[in-house]
């Protein structure tokens, strides 16, 4: 019995011993085991998207669009510049963090978008003072309208273009979170240009509709040096062949002058020759009788003739 008495006293002090008192004035803190190994969670860096995932596709699809309408135009498969939605389409991706570039032909590799509410202003930052090249327009659900600005596209459409043409209006529509539509008006491109003149693209309708069985429609003409020469019509339909018609205009030069044929002709007089050729200094003058309309000089050379031809008789 006295055995175990001890052992319990032994085991209390050693007990007391291995406890670590409280500091003075305080009350003992127990932390949970379950806290004690928490580690704090550091919320990851947020960037906020201007513009959805799906519009964001929309612009890069109408690229595609207008990349295909220019091969189509200019016959040429290998057509690999940047393009009007290109440019923005690469702007707003880079801006929602995605590793893209921009086209060199842009003319700037540094832009900035500001959100006002509902529009995107897209500036070209490459000079000062910033300058204002497009316009996204976030007009509803699933709806878009993107204005480029001309005459800061000059890289991309031509100086001679960007000079003259006014604003470039885009309407887009996504249905199912693809692009539905696509409307553009004032849409216009340099095709050649040489140091004596310059041709240029200019359509009337520039229209996609997906389910549409003509999806894609391009009507418009060929302007060289301002000067409308040949009318272009390209129907992309949904199942088939693409069509592709052109139709060369006669030019009006409104400065030739042509001959009316329902007026005469002027006539001219036939030339005087009085007694042989004779320099100018030997012509006599002539002058005209209005009795008879004949020249005095022939007539009284006539009457001397007579008279020599009686004295001869």
């Amino acid at each position: 019995m006295n055995r175990v008495l001890i052992a319990l006293i032994f085991v209390h002090i050693l007990a007391g011993c291995f406890k670590k008192p409280p500091a003075s004035g305080a009350d003992p803190i127990v932390v949970p085991a379950a806290m004690a190994v928490k580690k704090i969670e550091v919320p990851p860096l947020i960037i906020k998207e201007k513009l959805s995932k799906e519009q964001r596709e929309a612009l890069y699809f109408a690229a595609s669009l207008e990349r295909e309408a220019l091969k189509l135009i200019t016959k040429s498969d290998s057509y690999d510049k940047g393009t009007l939605f290109g440019v923005v389409s690469a702007v707003v991706e880079k801006d929602a963090g995605a590793k893209k570039s921009v086209p060199s032909n842009s003319g700037c590799s540094r832009f900035r978008l500001d959100q006002q509410g509902q529009k995107i202003n897209i500036f070209k930052i490459c000079q000062h003072p910033e300058t204002l090249m497009s316009i996204i327009d976030l007009t509803g659900s699933g709806e878009m309208k993107l204005t480029f600005k001309s005459h800061d596209w000059g890289s991309v459409i031509g100086t001679s273009v960007a000079l003259t043409n006014p604003d470039i209006e885009c309407d887009l529509k996504l249905k199912n979170k693809k692009l539905e539509s696509l409307d553009c008006q004032n849409w216009t491109y340099l095709v050649t240009e040489s140091h004596l003149s310059a041709t240029e693209i200019k359509l009337k309708t520039f229209h996609f509709e997906r389910q549409s069985d003509l999806q894609f429609e391009l009507k418009g003409g060929f302007f060289k040096n301002l000067i409308e020469n040949k009318n272009i019509s390209i129907l992309v339909p949904l199942q088939g062949q693409i069509k592709l018609i052109e139709k060369e205009i006669e030019v009006i030069d409104d400065f030739a002058h042509e001959a009316d044929p329902t007026m005469p002709a002027p006539v001219k007089p036939p030339p005087i020759l009085i007694g042989g050729p004779q320099s100018p200094k030997q012509k006599p003058d002539v002058k005209i009788n209005s009795e008879n309309d004949s020249p005095e000089e022939v007539r009284d050379e006539n009457e001397q003739n007579n008279q020599s031809d009686q004295n001869y008789g």
